[in-house]
Protein backbone atom coordinates (compact mmCIF):
# COMPACT_ATOMS: atom_id res chain seq x y z
CA UNK A 1 0.00 0.00 0.00
CA UNK A 2 1.41 3.63 -0.86
CA UNK A 3 1.88 6.06 1.85
CA UNK A 4 -0.06 9.14 1.38
CA UNK A 5 1.05 12.55 2.60
CA UNK A 6 0.09 13.33 6.33
CA UNK A 7 -2.14 16.49 5.16
CA UNK A 8 -3.36 14.03 2.38
CA UNK A 9 -4.61 11.66 5.25
CA UNK A 10 -5.68 14.10 7.29
CA UNK A 11 -7.71 15.82 4.40
CA UNK A 12 -9.20 12.45 3.74
CA UNK A 13 -10.29 11.45 7.37
CA UNK A 14 -12.04 14.85 8.26
CA UNK A 15 -13.71 14.77 4.91
CA UNK A 16 -15.26 11.31 5.96
CA UNK A 17 -16.11 12.78 9.41
CA UNK A 18 -17.85 15.63 8.22
CA UNK A 19 -19.80 13.54 5.58
CA UNK A 20 -20.39 10.55 8.20
CA UNK A 21 -20.98 13.24 11.25
CA UNK A 22 -24.03 15.08 8.78
CA UNK A 23 -25.09 12.14 7.19
CA UNK A 24 -26.03 10.08 10.40
CA UNK A 25 -27.89 13.86 12.15
CA UNK A 26 -29.66 14.82 8.62
CA UNK A 27 -28.23 18.24 9.45
CA UNK A 28 -28.73 20.60 7.87
CA UNK A 29 -31.73 20.28 5.67
CA UNK A 30 -31.11 24.24 4.27
CA UNK A 31 -28.48 26.78 4.43
CA UNK A 32 -26.67 27.81 7.49
CA UNK A 33 -25.94 31.68 8.26
CA UNK A 34 -22.80 32.42 9.43
CA UNK A 35 -23.12 35.56 11.34
CA UNK A 36 -20.00 38.07 11.62
CA UNK A 37 -19.16 41.14 13.95
CA UNK A 38 -17.30 43.05 10.85
CA UNK A 39 -18.07 45.01 7.61
CA UNK A 40 -17.21 43.18 4.63
CA UNK A 41 -13.37 43.40 3.42
CA UNK A 42 -11.60 42.85 6.84
CA UNK A 43 -9.80 39.26 7.36
CA UNK A 44 -12.61 37.91 9.36
CA UNK A 45 -14.85 37.76 5.93
CA UNK A 46 -12.18 37.05 3.57
CA UNK A 47 -11.53 34.13 6.22
CA UNK A 48 -15.68 33.30 6.24
CA UNK A 49 -16.21 33.64 2.20
CA UNK A 50 -13.20 31.24 1.87
CA UNK A 51 -14.71 28.82 4.00
CA UNK A 52 -18.31 28.99 2.85
CA UNK A 53 -17.00 28.53 -0.61
CA UNK A 54 -15.60 25.20 -0.11
CA UNK A 55 -18.22 24.07 2.99
CA UNK A 56 -21.41 22.80 0.83
CA UNK A 57 -20.04 19.47 0.14
CA UNK A 58 -19.50 18.41 4.54
CA UNK A 59 -23.14 20.49 5.11
CA UNK A 60 -25.18 18.44 3.03
CA UNK A 61 -24.97 20.24 -0.22
CA UNK A 62 -26.08 23.13 2.17
CA UNK A 63 -24.88 26.68 1.64
CA UNK A 64 -23.17 28.58 4.37
CA UNK A 65 -24.77 32.15 4.26
CA UNK A 66 -22.07 35.16 5.37
CA UNK A 67 -24.07 37.82 7.40
CA UNK A 68 -21.90 40.87 8.02
CA UNK A 69 -23.70 42.65 10.85
CA UNK A 70 -20.68 45.12 12.24
CA UNK A 71 -21.04 47.77 15.31
CA UNK A 72 -21.23 47.92 19.03
CA UNK A 73 -17.66 46.24 19.54
CA UNK A 74 -19.15 43.41 17.54
CA UNK A 75 -22.04 42.92 20.43
CA UNK A 76 -24.38 43.54 17.45
CA UNK A 77 -23.49 40.22 16.24
CA UNK A 78 -22.78 38.32 19.31
CA UNK A 79 -26.29 39.47 21.09
CA UNK A 80 -28.43 38.51 17.26
CA UNK A 81 -26.62 34.91 17.37
CA UNK A 82 -27.22 34.30 21.33
CA UNK A 83 -30.90 34.93 20.92
CA UNK A 84 -31.12 32.96 18.03
CA UNK A 85 -32.70 29.23 18.34
CA UNK A 86 -30.30 26.49 19.29
CA UNK A 87 -30.91 24.59 16.37
CA UNK A 88 -27.34 24.53 14.18
CA UNK A 89 -28.46 27.00 11.76
CA UNK A 90 -27.16 30.42 13.28
CA UNK A 91 -23.56 30.38 14.18
CA UNK A 92 -20.85 33.38 14.65
CA UNK A 93 -17.27 34.33 13.67
CA UNK A 94 -16.49 34.73 17.14
CA UNK A 95 -13.56 36.79 17.81
CA UNK A 96 -11.91 39.34 20.63
CA UNK A 97 -13.98 41.85 20.79
CA UNK A 98 -17.67 40.11 20.75
CA UNK A 99 -16.39 37.19 23.04
CA UNK A 100 -13.07 37.89 25.07
CA UNK A 101 -13.10 41.60 25.83
CA UNK A 102 -16.68 43.11 25.80
CA UNK A 103 -18.09 41.81 28.97
CA UNK A 104 -15.34 44.28 30.35
CA UNK A 105 -15.95 46.76 28.56
CA UNK A 106 -19.67 47.22 28.78
CA UNK A 107 -21.60 48.32 31.65
CA UNK A 108 -24.69 46.19 30.48
CA UNK A 109 -25.01 43.69 27.82
CA UNK A 110 -27.99 41.37 26.16
CA UNK A 111 -25.93 38.21 26.51
CA UNK A 112 -23.27 36.53 28.69
CA UNK A 113 -19.87 36.29 26.36
CA UNK A 114 -19.26 33.29 29.12
CA UNK A 115 -22.38 31.31 29.17
CA UNK A 116 -24.34 32.27 26.15
CA UNK A 117 -22.65 30.67 23.03
CA UNK A 118 -21.74 26.77 22.33
CA UNK A 119 -17.94 26.31 21.23
CA UNK A 120 -17.93 24.67 17.72
CA UNK A 121 -14.37 25.28 16.43
CA UNK A 122 -10.51 27.20 16.71
CA UNK A 123 -10.60 28.12 13.08
CA UNK A 124 -7.24 30.47 12.96
CA UNK A 125 -5.01 32.68 14.73
CA UNK A 126 -3.88 35.75 12.99
CA UNK A 127 -0.74 38.27 13.23
CA UNK A 128 -0.55 41.57 13.35
CA UNK A 129 1.04 44.29 11.79
CA UNK A 130 1.91 48.24 12.48
CA UNK A 131 1.25 50.33 9.64
CA UNK A 132 1.77 54.01 8.83
CA UNK A 133 1.03 56.25 5.76
CA UNK A 134 3.50 55.77 3.16
CA UNK A 135 4.80 59.81 3.71
CA UNK A 136 5.69 58.96 7.81
CA UNK A 137 8.78 60.06 9.00
CA UNK A 138 9.42 56.85 10.95
CA UNK A 139 9.98 53.41 9.13
CA UNK A 140 10.84 51.02 11.71
CA UNK A 141 9.57 50.69 15.12
CA UNK A 142 11.99 52.40 16.99
CA UNK A 143 11.32 55.68 15.14
CA UNK A 144 7.47 55.46 15.95
CA UNK A 145 8.12 54.97 19.04
CA UNK A 146 10.88 58.03 19.41
CA UNK A 147 7.93 60.01 17.37
CA UNK A 148 5.17 59.25 19.72
CA UNK A 149 7.30 59.81 22.78
CA UNK A 150 8.02 63.51 21.26
CA UNK A 151 4.38 64.13 20.06
CA UNK A 152 2.36 62.54 23.30
CA UNK A 153 -1.60 62.71 22.34
CA UNK A 154 -0.77 64.16 19.05
CA UNK A 155 -0.37 60.53 16.52
CA UNK A 156 -3.57 59.06 15.96
CA UNK A 157 -4.62 55.23 14.55
CA UNK A 158 -7.35 53.97 13.56
CA UNK A 159 -9.46 50.78 14.92
CA UNK A 160 -12.48 48.37 13.96
CA UNK A 161 -14.29 50.03 16.82
CA UNK A 162 -14.00 50.46 20.50
CA UNK A 163 -12.64 46.81 21.83
CA UNK A 164 -11.56 45.44 19.13
CA UNK A 165 -8.42 43.69 18.21
CA UNK A 166 -6.81 46.66 16.20
CA UNK A 167 -8.13 48.94 19.24
CA UNK A 168 -6.66 46.60 22.05
CA UNK A 169 -3.60 46.21 20.53
CA UNK A 170 -2.64 49.98 20.06
CA UNK A 171 -3.66 50.98 23.64
CA UNK A 172 -1.49 47.51 24.76
CA UNK A 173 1.60 49.46 22.36
CA UNK A 174 0.73 52.87 24.45
CA UNK A 175 1.00 51.38 27.80
CA UNK A 176 3.97 48.54 27.15
CA UNK A 177 6.27 51.49 25.49
CA UNK A 178 5.08 54.81 27.37
CA UNK A 179 3.73 56.47 25.15
CA UNK A 180 0.15 58.22 24.15
CA UNK A 181 -1.68 57.72 21.00
CA UNK A 182 -5.26 59.17 20.25
CA UNK A 183 -7.76 56.26 18.87
CA UNK A 184 -10.16 56.90 15.67
CA UNK A 185 -12.55 54.04 15.79
CA UNK A 186 -14.02 52.90 12.08
CA UNK A 187 -16.87 50.35 11.51
CA UNK A 188 -14.64 47.94 9.65
CA UNK A 189 -11.18 46.06 9.17
CA UNK A 190 -11.17 47.35 5.88
CA UNK A 191 -11.73 51.01 6.83
CA UNK A 192 -9.00 50.71 9.21
CA UNK A 193 -6.74 50.45 6.41
CA UNK A 194 -8.35 52.54 4.38
CA UNK A 195 -8.04 55.77 7.02
CA UNK A 196 -4.29 55.23 6.62
CA UNK A 197 -4.30 55.25 3.02
CA UNK A 198 -6.65 58.77 2.99
CA UNK A 199 -4.31 60.15 5.95
CA UNK A 200 -7.12 60.77 7.99
CA UNK A 201 -4.98 58.98 10.97
CA UNK A 202 -1.29 58.51 11.04
CA UNK A 203 -1.07 54.32 11.86
CA UNK A 204 -3.05 51.72 12.30
CA UNK A 205 -2.62 47.91 14.29
CA UNK A 206 -4.04 45.71 11.61
CA UNK A 207 -4.07 42.11 10.68
CA UNK A 208 -1.44 41.44 8.37
CA UNK A 209 -4.16 39.58 5.81
CA UNK A 210 -6.28 42.49 6.13
CA UNK A 211 -2.89 44.52 4.97
CA UNK A 212 -0.34 42.84 3.02
CA UNK A 213 -2.09 44.06 -0.32
CA UNK A 214 -1.37 47.67 0.49
CA UNK A 215 1.93 46.89 1.91
CA UNK A 216 3.06 45.50 -1.16
CA UNK A 217 1.73 47.89 -3.43
CA UNK A 218 2.82 50.82 -1.51
CA UNK A 219 -0.04 52.37 -0.13
CA UNK A 220 0.74 52.00 3.35
CA UNK A 221 4.26 51.38 4.89
CA UNK A 222 4.82 48.08 7.03
CA UNK A 223 7.01 49.69 10.45
CA UNK A 224 6.79 46.26 12.91
CA UNK A 225 5.03 43.10 13.23
CA UNK A 226 3.19 41.76 16.69
CA UNK A 227 4.97 38.71 16.82
CA UNK A 228 8.08 38.04 18.50
CA UNK A 229 9.82 36.91 15.16
CA UNK A 230 8.72 38.22 11.53
CA UNK A 231 5.96 36.75 10.13
CA UNK A 232 6.56 34.56 6.51
CA UNK A 233 4.80 37.51 4.46
CA UNK A 234 6.97 39.91 5.63
CA UNK A 235 10.39 38.76 6.22
CA UNK A 236 12.31 41.82 6.60
CA UNK A 237 9.67 43.75 8.86
CA UNK A 238 10.95 43.51 12.48
CA UNK A 239 8.50 42.68 15.45
CA UNK A 240 7.13 46.16 17.31
CA UNK A 241 8.87 44.19 20.86
CA UNK A 242 12.28 45.18 19.47
CA UNK A 243 11.13 48.88 20.95
CA UNK A 244 8.45 48.26 22.96
CA UNK A 245 9.97 44.58 24.99
CA UNK A 246 7.41 42.07 25.52
CA UNK A 247 4.66 43.47 23.20
CA UNK A 248 2.48 41.07 21.13
CA UNK A 249 -0.39 40.92 19.58
CA UNK A 250 -2.19 39.06 17.09
CA UNK A 251 -5.80 38.29 16.78
CA UNK A 252 -8.30 34.95 16.42
CA UNK A 253 -11.26 33.80 14.68
CA UNK A 254 -13.55 30.67 15.50
CA UNK A 255 -17.00 29.69 15.34
CA UNK A 256 -20.03 30.27 18.25
CA UNK A 257 -23.65 28.83 18.07
CA UNK A 258 -25.86 29.69 20.81
CA UNK A 259 -25.92 28.17 24.13
CA UNK A 260 -27.98 25.02 23.73
CA UNK A 261 -27.35 23.51 20.67
CA UNK A 262 -27.73 19.55 20.64
CA UNK A 263 -24.28 18.48 20.65
CA UNK A 264 -24.66 16.27 17.61
CA UNK A 265 -25.50 19.18 16.01
CA UNK A 266 -22.12 20.95 17.61
CA UNK A 267 -20.17 18.03 16.38
CA UNK A 268 -21.01 17.31 12.99
CA UNK A 269 -20.63 21.88 12.70
CA UNK A 270 -17.53 21.07 13.85
CA UNK A 271 -16.38 18.07 11.74
CA UNK A 272 -17.48 19.84 8.64
CA UNK A 273 -15.20 22.70 9.41
CA UNK A 274 -12.61 20.52 10.26
CA UNK A 275 -12.94 19.16 6.61
CA UNK A 276 -12.57 22.24 5.16
CA UNK A 277 -9.88 23.41 7.27
CA UNK A 278 -7.56 20.63 5.83
CA UNK A 279 -8.29 21.21 2.17
CA UNK A 280 -5.05 22.04 0.83
CA UNK A 281 -6.83 24.80 -1.11
CA UNK A 282 -8.29 26.76 1.85
CA UNK A 283 -5.22 25.93 3.70
CA UNK A 284 -3.27 27.06 1.61
CA UNK A 285 -4.86 30.03 1.20
CA UNK A 286 -5.42 31.16 4.82
CA UNK A 287 -1.64 30.23 5.51
CA UNK A 288 -0.10 32.05 2.19
CA UNK A 289 -2.23 34.88 1.46
CA UNK A 290 -3.46 35.68 5.26
CA UNK A 291 -0.79 34.30 7.17
CA UNK A 292 -3.17 32.52 8.88
CA UNK A 293 -2.04 30.11 11.38
CA UNK A 294 -4.59 27.18 10.95
CA UNK A 295 -6.06 25.60 14.28
CA UNK A 296 -8.98 23.57 13.76
CA UNK A 297 -9.60 21.18 16.63
CA UNK A 298 -12.43 19.65 19.10
CA UNK A 299 -14.89 21.67 20.41
CA UNK A 300 -13.86 21.87 23.63
CA UNK A 301 -10.36 23.09 22.97
CA UNK A 302 -12.01 26.22 21.75
CA UNK A 303 -14.35 27.21 24.81
CA UNK A 304 -10.82 26.61 27.20
CA UNK A 305 -9.18 28.79 24.46
CA UNK A 306 -12.14 31.43 24.70
CA UNK A 307 -12.63 31.03 28.82
CA UNK A 308 -8.77 31.77 28.90
CA UNK A 309 -9.06 34.72 26.55
CA UNK A 310 -11.59 36.36 28.74
CA UNK A 311 -9.67 35.68 31.60
CA UNK A 312 -6.61 37.59 30.36
CA UNK A 313 -8.22 40.65 28.41
CA UNK A 314 -10.68 41.53 31.24
CA UNK A 315 -7.95 42.60 33.65
CA UNK A 316 -6.42 44.94 30.78
CA UNK A 317 -9.34 46.11 29.50
CA UNK A 318 -9.77 47.31 33.13
CA UNK A 319 -6.95 48.95 33.84
CA UNK A 320 -6.85 51.16 30.12
CA UNK A 321 -10.10 52.03 30.74
CA UNK A 322 -11.17 51.11 27.93
CA UNK A 323 -15.24 51.40 27.76
CA UNK A 324 -17.49 51.02 24.82
CA UNK A 325 -18.24 54.54 24.13
CA UNK A 326 -14.25 55.34 24.18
Amino acid sequence: MTDLPRRALLAAGAAFAGHAAVAQLAWPVRPVRVVLPFGPGGAADTLSRTIAQHIGPYLNGQTLVVDNRPGAGGTIAAAHVAAAPPDGYTLQIADIGANAVAGAMFERLPYDPARAFAPVIHLVNLPMVLIGQGSAPFTDPEGFVATARARPGVLTYSSAGPGGASHLAMALLDRTAGIATVHVPYRSGAEVVAAVIRREVDVAITTVSSAIGFIRSGAVRAIGVGTAAPTPLLPEVPPIARAAPGFAAGTWHGVLAPAGTPAPVIAAANAAFNAVLALPEVRGRLETAQGAEVVGGPPAAFGDFVAAEIAKWGPVVRAAGIRADA
